[in-house]
């Protein structure tokens, strides 16, 4: 696969979405280009499993990237990890010293608190991704949140100024090519580092399966299809995203 560099740019002062953008792009022009697509009022922005998105209108970074690929459907998540490592390296980059962890499967938080999430589409051909659509909310500049979000933070809560978001958004671009020419033919290495930065990892944590029950595991790891790995009971088991969820400490 040839070297992944962001060669274009659309600006939109307003959308629903930037990655439902990028979609109807790559269905329409099927694009060979590599995309930056961002705006600063994203009125429909969707989290993981079509879970809304909120974000004030010039406070935040709403961002979607387009990378043509070749990269194999059953080791997608690879895709994720990647993603994930970017937004981790950028956000420690401005907070050196605060603890922050990606939280399976798509979450960026800092101790208990969610400062961003990233949603991955892809487009499949045969057995192959062709396109990535790489999605990023990143809570920068917002100062207050609605009352029914559970545990959102910002960079400007943290820190207590004001950050440039079109100079981040920038920084996370040249990250986002160094790991991705990087890790995507070194899985081993992808994971290794994935792992390190897991929210929970090797600890005891509350969790909730899909008949709303609490049980207690650990987190093993994560499987080569991107599934969670949790021990309990004595029994460790894989679940998708749909099938566990975290119970995030007050």
């Amino acid at each position: 696969m040839n070297s992944i560099k962001v060669s274009k740019y659309i600006y939109l002062p307003k959308t629903e979405s930037t990655n439902q953008y990028a979609q109807e792009l790559v269905s329409k022009s099927n694009p060979d280009d590599h995309y930056c697509i961002y705006t600063d009022n994203q009125t429909h922005g969707k989290g993981q499993f079509g879970r809304i998105w909120y974000s004030e209108p010039g406070k935040n970074l709403t961002a979607s990237f387009i990378v043509r690929l070749k990269h194999p459907v059953l080791h997608q998540f690879d895709l994720n990890m990647i993603f994930g490592l970017s937004v981790i390296s950028l956000v420690k980059e401005i907070l050196p010293d605060e603890k922050m962890t990606i939280k399976w499967p798509n979450d960026i938080y800092i101790n208990n608190n969610k400062l961003g999430g990233i949603l991955i589409q892809n487009i499949v051909r045969g057995m192959n991704i062709t396109h990535g659509i790489f999605g990023i909310g990143l809570n920068v500049n917002q100062a207050e949140f609605p009352s029914n979000l559970p545990n959102p933070i910002s960079l400007k809560q943290i820190t207590g100024k004001a950050h440039n978001r079109l100079l981040l958004l920038f920084r996370l671009q040249i990250l986002f090519e160094e790991k991705m020419n990087f890790y995507i033919t070194r899985t081993a290495e992808l994971k290794s580092a994935y792992l390190s930065e897991l929210y929970g990892m090797g600890q005891n944590l509350m969790f909730c399966n899909q008949q709303e029950e609490k049980f207690e595991g650990r987190i093993e790891g994560i499987s080569d299809e991107g599934r969670l790995c949790v021990s309990s009971g004595g029994n460790t088991q894989a679940y998708n995203f749909r099938e566990i969820r975290f119970i995030i400490p007050e």
